[in-house]
């Protein structure tokens, strides 16, 4: 999985706000113009003159001062807007959209600054705003009274599109932390040189195929593949030829695994060494079918041309091979295969024991 990035993520985000709130407001231009409220009709005209701006902004890679730009426009046009207006109109639920910008931008910069003081002072903020509206409602008329009838479909219209912005906000917001926490996990569960299952991750579907091997018939077993003087291939031809090799190793059993046995999972332990991982039922896959695949892991290895920068590589593998027993642990069996690598290596190395 590609890692997330951010940065682009928010960078479109902000597109994206930056055309919608240019439609809503040349919109209300044209609202606040047949309603003949002028004060409001010129602050649209100079709120489209922004979002324009805003093109510009998002072209430079300048995103948080678009945010800011975002924030004072919504924060300033919905008072004037209610004091125009009345909060009849609703044009103050805006401020619950403005309040979802301030944590999605906070999410993105993951900072303390922006996680916790900016979005607290802006909501704060906000309230003030929210509340002295609705005092100044109470005891004042709206500058430019607006009939029942159209102050009703103006509350209904600004419920429905700040209730968009809400929701569109939440979705990516949803979006972005469902990608950052799979990333995570692949991070996590993958080796980031070979591509194929950490320690951690194979310790833990060992755990589950232990548990699964207790309820029911099936069984599995465990190889553990070293590379043989891998320290030599590291000390004379460099890192990068050992990358090589792992690599070019890890495809290998990728490939041989998903052909041969679904049930089987390499994984890389740590260093040059490997393990192999197979379920086996009795029945489409035994025990003899599972020392069959780490052969073959191993004679696959054995005839390939290991060839980097023009230089041809002698590379092979050991590997111990342990059937898991009914009633002993996951530590016993490691400990067997552990033993049959040792018995390989001490017999002349190039073999599965």
């Amino acid at each position: 999985m590609a890692p997330l990035n951010k940065d682009e993520e928010f960078r479109n985000a902000a597109l994206l706000s930056n055309i919608g709130l240019l439609i809503t407001h040349i919109f209300l231009l044209l609202l606040f113009r047949s309603l003949r409220v002028t004060p409001m009709f010129y602050f649209n005209i100079g709120s489209v003159l922004l979002y324009i701006i805003g093109f510009y902004m998002v072209w430079r890679k300048q995103l948080l001062p678009l945010i800011f730009m975002f924030v004072m426009e919504i924060l300033l046009h919905f008072i004037a807007a209610t004091i125009c207006t009345g909060m009849e109109c609703g044009f103050e639920l805006y401020c619950f959209a403005l309040v979802c910008v301030i944590y999605y931008t906070s999410y993105i910069y993951s900072s303390v600054t922006y996680m916790v003081r900016v979005p607290l002072i802006t909501s704060i903020a906000t309230l003030v705003a929210f509340t002295a509206l609705w005092v100044h409602d109470y005891y004042r008329q709206p500058l430019y009274p607006m009939p029942d009838a159209i102050a009703k479909r103006l509350f209904l219209m600004n419920t429905a599109l700040s209730f968009t912005y809400i929701m569109l906000s939440l979705i990516n917001y949803t979006r972005i932390a469902v990608l950052s926490e799979n990333a995570l996990r692949d991070i996590a569960d993958y080796d980031e040189l070979t591509k194929i299952y950490t320690r951690r991750k194979i310790q833990e579907s060992l755990t589950e195929m232990e548990s699964d091997a207790r309820k029911s018939k099936r069984n599995f077993c465990i190889t553990i593949l070293d590379v043989d003087n891998f320290k030599g291939i590291n000390d004379t031809f460099g890192h990068d030829a050992g990358d090589y090799v792992l690599r070019t190793i890890a495809e290998m059993m990728r490939n041989i695994c998903g052909k041969e046995n679904k049930y089987a999972r390499p994984a890389r332990w740590g260093g040059d060494e490997f393990i192999v991982v197979q379920e086996f039922d009795g029945k489409q896959s035994t025990e003899e079918s599972c020392r069959l695949l780490v052969r073959k892991i191993h004679d696959t290895v054995m005839r390939y041309r290991f060839v980097h920068k023009g230089k041809l590589l002698s590379v092979s593998m050991t590997g111990g091979f342990a059937a898991h027993q009914k009633g002993s642990t996951i530590d016993e069996t490691f400990k067997r295969a552990d033993e049959n690598l040792y018995k390989g290596k001490q017999n002349g190395k190039n073999q599965v024991v």
